[in-house]
């Protein structure tokens, strides 16, 4: 259970609602709080200030900026700032969550819990990089960002491809 601070999540809103879209992820799995004005998703409801959500238990926090350069810098910014709070680049959104709590920590979790000897994991962009580092095998796509597939043991391209290259390693 990994639920971030309110004011930390009220202090990035307000930051950041002029320069970007924003999703945030609540313990109610049904709905997703966002400022995308889009009619065509059932699951996103919108918000237009902090307070139409202050009484949910808040999770993550996705950012969407207008261009990978400006999400880069957002991510850095975001990492400088806070330190309870952890950002990860995915293209062009930050998805920002509490430290601690990743996709390699799920991976761990997971692995652990099932007693697993070897886990592999396929991710295409930068918020892929803690699931990439701890898995036993790493999979990339040919299109995903060089510093991506300087990370992994296989670029690919498609999964079809990873669980060919799986079955060679038994």
């Amino acid at each position: 259970d990994f639920p971030m601070k309110k004011e930390i999540v009220q202090q990035i809103f307000n930051e950041y609602h002029q320069h970007a879209q924003i999703i945030l992820q609540t313990g109610n799995a049904d709905v997703f709080y966002t400022t995308l004005k889009e009619d065509y998703n059932p699951k996103l409801k919108f918000i237009s200030s902090f307070k139409e959500v202050e009484h949910e238990i808040i999770y993550g926090i996705s950012l969407i900026f207008k261009d990978d350069k400006t999400t880069k810098k957002a991510c850095f910014e975001i990492n400088q700032k806070y330190h309870e709070i952890e950002g990860f680049q995915n293209r062009n959104s930050v998805d920002i969550v509490r430290k601690g709590c990743s996709k390699g920590t799920g991976i761990k979790i997971i692995k652990d819990h099932y007693r697993l000897e070897k886990i592999a994991g396929i991710g295409d962009s930068y918020n892929d990089l803690p699931m990439l580092k701890v898995v036993d095998t790493a999979f990339t796509f040919k299109t995903s960002p060089q510093e991506i597939k300087k990370q992994v043991h296989y670029c690919v391209n498609d999964i079809a491809e990873a669980i060919a290259l799986l079955e060679v390693e038994k």
